[in-house]
């Protein structure tokens, strides 16, 4: 049948009267799944003769699936997963390579026949017990056992064996009643080994939080101590770096903040300020902060924590900042949910009218209306254009009360609550049996969804509050410092001018980012010449699955079109989409929408946010072209590894070749140096703005040495060259610019061309020099007795370095780089290695 197993289910459901519970098709070699046979599991024993589906009446026969046989050891009694024997050959029982050429001889019982035959009397065995555990609903175990008890035992033999049982009733019970008791034991030893465990945690809990709030305490009053209201910010700054290393725990304390502060905790504190009749040991300092602070204390005279004995005190306090006060309200709860402290309820007016956002898509019509366009469109910018359109129609924005909903609320428990609601009213307005059963299932499953999100969200919070370095960290995010007026996290600096306007500062940012001072003279080349059968083979359709399966659904393009809705294209889409690559790869022409990027700045760690070089790019790109990419990295990294066109010294980006390698290679020259007694020196060099300052033509001619020719440099160069960015910045896009240099950022294929442009960087150096390269990170060394020598490699090495990157356009960063004595030796003067080309530039590489 080619319909989905929805209109299947529905079809059964409606003309026969039962409730489905499971559909699955079978899929064999050469046939399509739409064709497939059917498994149809109904809730319930009784199996009918026959089901009426659409105009016929289908015969209906039980399930019995077949053996399953270890592919290892060819053993019945396990899955191939666990089995940690050594693979044999199945016809012979030996373990060899080749093809046998031996007799045959079964494993399992000795046979001169195969061990995966169906005539094997344990595969008959196997099969016997299959059957009978499918028609009795029965496990397998339990069918294996009933079986062999069955084969072994006659009626003579059970005569004789058992004698004849007067008080049957008698035995039962008392059999019975000693499972019971052997269960109520177990049951109670589990319960005090649970108990002994949840009370061990919550005393470390304790524990822990009173060591936490002691030291907050000590440093509030340490700081106060220190300086009060009439120290100066500058005397109050070194106290609190003093205080911090003094304490070990990182902290910021600032009375003022812009950004509103609440504090809420169990305090374990008592004091008459907030209604107790005595007072803690750290009470009064506490109190004397709170004083002096711009804090206020949001709890009255309500008790939120009561002990077994009926007493009840104040011990969970609620802070805010004095600024925000006259907006919050706070109350305890009536209820204590059966625990020993009462919640206590918090509410600021401004954050009643927030509400909260998810977006959902329509993938069954969207995948639909793909479809169609797939089949009547040929234009591939057109077609990108279209498939957008098509997902912005069916894509929703759904806005929920926040006062309704918990933070952790996604979109799976929004869906599974409605459902189960939708069917529980529908249940009880048609008494339907089978609408009340799926208003359980989803109500299940969205106790699943509500546990796991409420549990992720939980252990986020918890990565954060899990020691007092982290937590401080947390603190000194939520508070600004303690001197600023002005929240310059959204003002940018540019020619001693501070620029608000998010649209100008997103102009600024793309200008800065598509920086076209240095243009490159290009480059004749000549693609022609041997290409290679495998780079320039037409794009087939088992390499557009591969690529899609590897891409993550992360943030699309300006295109909006996600990994997802490639992953949910049918076969025949596929089909559809390869041959639009296919005509990409023999054309040569990249659709403009793959050439573009939206560029998001996100800020370095600790640097100046103000400035406009403190941030990193973050490119968002097309999938479309992503998923290309993906194809012609495959096709190129199998070019490079079979023909060995990389050194093996060139690491990153490659299978196998990852930065432990390249960390391996230096830490054997250093053993080997240390062992023979030999001068080890290094020099670690940093590209600056390495992906930025590649010359494209020079490596397009690279690629071409490499052997890398015809139409896949052809589509690479084109690729390369005239894109066009944009920048998104607090909610504004910036102007579209073109850029002419560098490798794209964001683009798959941008490592591994970087690979390929660092692959002749062995011919700059002299005999007897080693290098590792990872990424942009090369690191040249050289290991000899005399210190002399290795100062004149180096040098010379330094020199032809100097002379490469000059010629490919590269730049050196010398405030990144250094030179570095790894020898075990003590020598008592450094080698001057600042060679005569970065003195003449007035720059000078730092010693270490």
């Amino acid at each position: 049948m080619t319909v989905s197993l929805r209109e299947i289910a529905e079809e059964l459901t409606r003309n026969n009267g039962i409730e489905i519970v499971e559909l699955r098709r079978f899929v064999k070699q050469n046939n399509s799944r739409e064709t497939s046979p059917v498994l149809v599991t109904k809730l319930g024993t009784h199996l009918p003769g026959c089901m009426k589906i659409w105009f016929t009446n289908q015969k209906i026969q039980s399930f019995i699936d077949r053996p399953r046989q270890c592919t290892k050891c060819y053993s019945f009694m396990h899955p191939s997963r666990v089995c940690e024997k050594t693979p044999v050959c199945h016809s012979c029982d030996t373990i060899h390579s080749g093809i046998c050429q031996v007799p045959q001889k079964c494993v399992n019982c000795q046979g001169d026949h195969s061990a995966t035959s169906k005539g094997c009397p344990l595969y008959i065995t196997e099969q016997n017990i299959m059957e009978l555990k499918y028609r009795n609903h029965l496990t397998t175990a339990e069918a294996r056992r009933i079986y062999n008890q069955s084969a072994k035992v006659n009626y003579a033999s059970a005569v004789k064996a058992h004698a004849p049982i007067t008080d049957i009733e008698g035995q039962i019970n008392g059999k019975m009643e000693a499972m019971l008791l052997k269960m109520n034991e177990k049951i109670e030893l589990v319960i005090q080994t649970i108990n002994a465990k949840m009370e061990q945690q919550a005393n470390q809990l304790v524990q822990l939080f009173e060591r936490l709030v002691e030291s907050l305490l000590q440093n509030f009053s340490a700081i106060n101590k220190l300086g009060g209201e009439t120290i100066s910010p500058s005397r109050k700054k070194k106290a609190v770096h003093k205080l911090r290393k003094a304490s070990g725990v990182p902290m910021q304390l600032d009375a003022d903040a812009l950004v509103p502060v609440f504090i809420f905790g169990d305090f374990n504190l008592h004091h008459p300020l907030w209604g107790s009749d005595k007072s803690s040991p750290l009470s009064n300092d506490f109190a004397e902060w709170l004083h002096n602070s711009s804090f206020v204390l949001l709890n009255t005279s309500n008790t939120t924590y009561a002990t077994h004995t009926g007493s009840a005190s104040l011990l969970d306090l609620s802070i805010c900042s004095a600024s925000i006060s006259h907006g919050v309200d706070c109350y305890v709860s009536d209820s204590n949910f059966e625990s020993d402290h009462c919640p206590v309820i918090i509410t600021w007016s401004k954050l009643e009218h927030i509400s909260k956002k998810m977006k959902t898509i329509d993938w069954n019509r969207t995948m639909s209306q793909s479809a169609n366009v797939l089949t009547t469109e040929t234009n591939l910018n057109v077609l990108t254009r279209k498939i957008s359109e098509v997902i912005r129609e069916n894509t929703k924005i759904i806005t929920l009360p926040a006062n309704n909903y918990p933070p952790w609320w996604n979109l799976s428990c929004h869906n599974f609550h409605k459902l189960k609601i939708l069917f529980r009213k529908r249940a009880l307005r048609f008494i339907s049996e089978s609408d009340w059963i799926k208003h359980k299932k989803y109500a299940a499953k969205l106790r699943f969804h509500i546990k796991k999100a409420s549990r992720n969200y939980w252990d986020k919070i918890c990565n954060i509050t899990r020691n007092p370095r982290m937590f401080y960290s947390m603190l000194n995010k939520v508070y600004s410092h303690s001197n600023q007026e002005v929240n310059i996290s959204n003002l940018i600096l540019r020619n001693n001018h501070y620029i608000s306007n998010s649209t100008q500062q997103s102009n600024l940012f793309v200008d800065f980012f598509s920086d076209s001072s240095m243009k490159h003279e290009p480059i004749p080349l000549d693609y022609c010449g041997d290409c290679n059968g495998y780079l320039n083979i037409p794009i087939n359709l088992q390499e557009v699955r591969q690529a899609i399966q590897k891409t993550r659904n992360s943030t699309p393009g300006a295109d909006g079109i996600s990994a997802n809705w490639f992953k949910k294209l049918s076969i025949k889409d596929l089909i559809s989409v390869t041959s639009f690559f296919q005509e990409v790869f023999s054309t040569s022409y990249i659709p403009e929408e793959w050439k573009h990027s939206i560029i998001v700045p996100v800020p370095k760690p600790n640097k100046d946010k103000s400035k406009i070089n403190s941030y990193r790019p973050i490119a968002l790109t097309s999938v479309f072209s992503k998923i290309f990419e993906r194809i012609l990295i495959q096709r190129i990294t199998h070019h490079l590894l079979i023909g060995k066109k990389v050194p093996p010294s060139v690491n990153g980006f490659l299978p196998l070749r990852d930065n432990q390698l390249a960390v391996y290679k230096i830490h054997t020259a250093i053993t080997e140096a240390h062992t023979h007694k030999k001068y080890l020196l290094g020099i670690s060099l940093d590209i600056k703005s390495a992906y930025d300052s590649v010359y494209i033509d020079g490596l397009i001619l690279k690629c071409l040495r490499l052997g890398i020719k015809g139409n896949i440099i052809k589509v690479l160069h084109s690729f390369l060259q005239n894109r066009t960015i944009q920048v998104r910045w607090r909610n504004s896009l910036s102007k579209t610019k073109n850029v002419q240099k560098g490798l794209p950022q964001g683009s798959v294929v941008s490592p591994i061309l970087f690979v390929c442009f660092l692959s002749d960087f062995f011919e700059t150096l002299d005999v007897g020099v080693e290098y590792s390269i990872f990424a942009d990170d090369i690191f040249i060394f050289c290991a000899h007795t005399s210190l002399d020598y290795v100062s004149k490699k180096l040098q010379n090495t330094m020199e032809n370095v100097y002379k490469w990157c000059t010629y490919w356009k590269l730049d050196i960063s010398f405030e990144k780089s250094f030179i570095a004595d790894l020898s075990k030796r003590n020598c008592s003067l450094f080698p001057d290695l600042h060679m005569q080309v970065f003195l003449s530039l007035g720059h000078k590489l730092s010693n270490i």
